[in-house]
């Protein structure tokens, strides 16, 4: 911390009880390793010797260094059938929001919880970018194909044998 004016050797000093866990402060360097993710408020003092003083309230971001987004299942859609995925951050200080690019019409998308849903009524292979966002602004983006497949079930002949009928006769 940077002390500038007055006269004097100023004296600096931190509400210990705005600290955050891991961190102290010896007046002029604040070190250590904070313990949780977060954000934190801590309110500085500094006094001169003549007896003049400021404060300053500074705030602190510690944020999870393995925030990530996971990929879901790897399941197909089908084309015209419900379809849900749901796609999920952690590591992070939730509430989580996401952002979703690229989606098939016909599908929706929750941005409050990663939820894809909805009838695709388009079959084929859709490249999607989503994003996770912790409430203290950590990122991760990832790229995913999602793949909607033309038909659940294959068609298929009925081999039912048919009555016998004369030639040139109705059926």
């Amino acid at each position: 911390m940077a002390k500038s004016g007055g006269s004097g050797n100023p004296i600096t000093s931190a509400d210990p009880n705005d600290m955050p866990d891991g961190l102290s402060f010896n007046g002029t360097t604040l070190s250590g390793t904070p313990s949780k993710i977060g954000r934190y408020k801590v309110k500085f003092n500094i006094i001169d010797r003549s007896g003049a003083s400021d404060k300053e309230e500074v705030e602190f971001v510690f944020r999870d260094p393995n925030f990530a987004l996971n990929n879901p299942d790897t399941s197909a859609g089908v084309y015209n059938e419900e379809f849900t995925k749901t796609f999920v951050a952690q590591n992070g200080k939730t509430p989580y929001k996401y952002s979703l690019e690229g989606l098939p019409p016909d599908l929706n998308f929750n941005p409050d919880t990663g939820v894809v849903s909805g009838s695709p009524n388009q079959y084929g292979k859709f490249p999607l970018t989503v994003t996770a966002t912790d409430d203290l602004g950590s990122s991760s983006a990832q790229i995913y194909i999602l793949t909607i497949e033309p038909y659940s079930k294959p068609p298929s002949i009925n081999t039912e044998t048919l009555d016998e009928t004369v030639s040139g006769a109705n059926y």
